[in-house]
């Protein structure tokens, strides 16, 4: 798999974003990369995309594009889908996602939603959208992660997997912790420690007082993770 995605278009952006440290923004100038590669996590997105062959993807947290190459690598080698990146930062702080999404000639099959995620999911939510994959990855605060955690469980069809990065947050952690003992997700194949992945069995059928507790492990997630 990994030699076959070297003669693709999205890794060799990538490996050139990871060798000149630069990204370009809409104008064509250089800014700082100022994110990282995460290889693994990125390529278990990628055969996540070719296997499940998602028509509708959600993506949380977009900065400089890195893992939606990645994913849109694997909907263009399906030959289907759309991926829909949510992010409010784009223009502001993290710069050069949407030129990367261009130059890989990405940008029929990708649209990008200035918003924050807690602003972007209700509606969609109510207008009964619907899609087959969301991966997680804006702010590692709990409450975030676990709002967009609900409102994407309400737009992910039966059968779709949701995926969180940085899974050794324990934040993140306790997140996911929180869905999977509580709404009605298994546990998914993943090759990156550093990424969880969950498929969705069935609808959200609670009782109005239901609740299992969950594990919310303690540590320091500053010192864990040297920030």
């Amino acid at each position: 798999m990994w030699e076959q995605l070297k003669s693709r278009p999205a890794f060799h952006i990538l490996e050139e974003i990871k060798r000149t440290g630069i990204v370009y923004d809409m104008q064509g100038n250089p800014c700082p990369f100022e994110d990282q590669i995460d290889h693994e996590s990125y390529l278990t997105l990628y055969q996540i995309m070719r296997s499940l062959k998602p028509d509708m993807s959600l993506e949380l947290g977009f900065a400089h594009g890195c893992s939606a190459l990645y994913m849109l690598q694997g909907l263009a080698d399906n030959g289907k889908g759309t991926l829909i990146s949510v992010d409010s930062l784009e223009l502001t702080h993290y710069k050069g996602g949407i030129k990367n999404v261009e130059r890989a000639g990405f940008q029929h099959i990708h649209r990008h939603i200035i918003l924050p995620s807690q602003f972007a999911l209700p509606q969609p939510a109510v207008q009964n959208f619907k899609c087959d994959f969301v991966f997680i990855d804006t702010s590692h605060q709990f409450d975030q992660t676990i709002a967009e955690s609900y409102y994407c469980d309400k737009i992910l069809k039966a059968g779709g997997i949701m995926a969180f990065h940085d899974y050794g947050f324990l934040s993140v952690k306790s997140a996911c912790n929180f869905v999977e003992t509580n709404l009605n997700y298994r546990l998914h194949p993943s090759h990156s420690d550093n990424l969880r992945v969950i498929q969705k069995v069935g609808a959200d059928d609670r009782k109005w007082y239901y609740f299992v507790p969950f594990e919310v492990p303690k540590g320091n997630q500053l010192l864990q993770f040297d920030i």
